[in-house]
C-alpha cells in the first residue's frame, strides 16, 4: 500500500523525484578536471597562434619600414636636386649646392645611408663641410647587399645633379670617389633582407628613379 503525502503524492514517487533533483543539482554544479583541461589547452593553443601571427605582422612591419626609409631617401635625394633647394652650410650662409648625393657604407656589418648637399671643398664625396640632410643607420640583422654594378663593394655613392636630377654612380677611391660609366652600371641594385623577408632596390642612372621589386631585378634588367 502506497502512503500519500497530504498533496496526494505517493511517498515513492516523491522519494525519486527528490533523487532526481538531487542528482541534476550535483550535475549543474561545475565542469569536470578533464573538460577544464580540454578547455585550457584549447585556449592555449589559440593563444600561442595569435602571438605568432602578431609577432610575425609586427616584424613585417618593421622590415617594410625600414625598407621604405631608403626608397624614401634615394627619392628625397632626387627631389631636392630637381627643385634645386637652397641649403644652410655650418657657417649659416645658404647656398645651391651642385648636386645632391647619398653615401653607403658598411662598418661592422651595419649599413649607413647619408644624404648630403654637396657643398664642400671637394666634388663627389662626403666631408665635414658638406650638409647633411638625413642618415639612417641599420644593423647588421639588416642585410644589405650591393648586386649591381658587378664587382664593386661599399662604400659607394648616388649623386642627383641640381636642376635637372641626372643621376651618376661613384665607387670609393683614394683620394677621390671614381664615376662608373653608364655604359658598365646602367643601374645600381641593391637587396635588402631581414630573417625570411627580402626585397630589392634598384636606381636608373638614366632615370635617377628609384624603384622597388620583389625579386631580384639584377638578373632580368
Amino acid at each position: 500500500m502506497l502512503i500519500k503525502n497530504e498533496k496526494g503524492v505517493p511517498r515513492r514517487r516523491r522519494v525519486t523525484l527528490l533523487a532526481r533533483a538531487t542528482r541534476l543539482r550535483r550535475d549543474c554544479l561545475g565542469f569536470t578536471l578533464i573538460e577544464i583541461l580540454l578547455v585550457m589547452a584549447v585556449i592555449a593553443i589559440v593563444s600561442v597562434s595569435a602571438l605568432s601571427s602578431y609577432m610575425n605582422s609586427t616584424r613585417s612591419f618593421d622590415f617594410i619600414s625600414k625598407y621604405k626609409e631608403i626608397v624614401s631617401m634615394v627619392r628625397s635625394a632626387r627631389s631636392y636636386a630637381v627643385t634645386s633647394e637652397m641649403v644652410q652650410k655650418s657657417d649659416n650662409t645658404t647656398v645651391l649646392p651642385d648636386r645632391y648625393g647619398i653615401k653607403i657604407e658598411q662598418i661592422l656589418g651595419a649599413t649607413t645611408f647619408t644624404l648630403f648637399a654637396d657643398t664642400g671643398s671637394q666634388s663627389f664625396s662626403y666631408d665635414s663641410d658638406d650638409a647633411l640632410k638625413d642618415k639612417k643607420t641599420y644593423t647588421s640583422d639588416y642585410i644589405i647587399k650591393l648586386l649591381k654594378p658587378s664587382g664593386e663593394i661599399f662604400p659607394i655613392y648616388l649623386f642627383f645633379e641640381t636642376g635637372g636630377g641626372s643621376m651618376s654612380i661613384y665607387k670609393n677611391s683614394s683620394p677621390t670617389p671614381l664615376p662608373i660609366p653608364i655604359s658598365q652600371a646602367p643601374f645600381m641594385s641593391f637587396s635588402f633582407e631581414k630573417g625570411s623577408f627580402k626585397k630589392f632596390i634598384t636606381v636608373f642612372q638614366t632615370s635617377g628613379m628609384a624603384e622597388i621589386f620583389d625579386v631580384d631585378p639584377s638578373k632580368t634588367l
